[in-house]
């Protein structure tokens, strides 16, 4: 499992970012099953966007699984 707290995923280029690095995961970490995220809540897009995100990765047999945190600052992965 990968665990990343970003309070800044919520314009387009941002997502772009998570999503450019969640294939970097798929590609290198053969063993990863879920990808944790952890962010500030955002609007439809941001939600539609992770939703696309979630069905792809189902296809490497990966799990996103995303949650709100409105104290969030400072980005880190686990």
């Amino acid at each position: 499992m990968v665990k990343i707290e970003d309070p800044y995923t919520q314009k387009h280029h941002q997502i772009l970012n998570f999503l450019r690095f969640c294939e970097l995961l798929v590609k290198k970490c053969s063993n990863l099953r879920i990808i944790r995220l952890v962010t500030k809540l955002g609007d439809s897009q941001q939600n539609e966007a992770f939703n696309l995100l979630k069905n792809s990765l189902r296809q490497s047999d990966v799990a996103l699984e995303v949650t709100n945190a409105s104290d969030l600052h400072d980005r880190q992965i686990w």
